[in-house]
């Protein structure tokens, strides 16, 4: 709501990526994608039935 989205995503990957390379023993994989998302749909079905109305 503020625009600190993409502020605080970036903050997040520089911790993760801190934590891994000081104990890389609890990853066992790819760490998450931190990239921001544009839009989030809560009730996509209800999107899509108005979309055909």
């Amino acid at each position: 709501h503020l625009g600190l989205d993409k502020e605080i995503l970036a903050k997040r990957q520089q911790v993760n990526d801190a934590a891994k390379l000081n104990n890389p023993s609890r990853w066992s994989g790819k760490s998450r994608d931190w990239s921001m998302i544009n839009e989030v749909n809560f009730n996509p079905e209800k999107k899509e039935e108005m979309r055909a109305a």
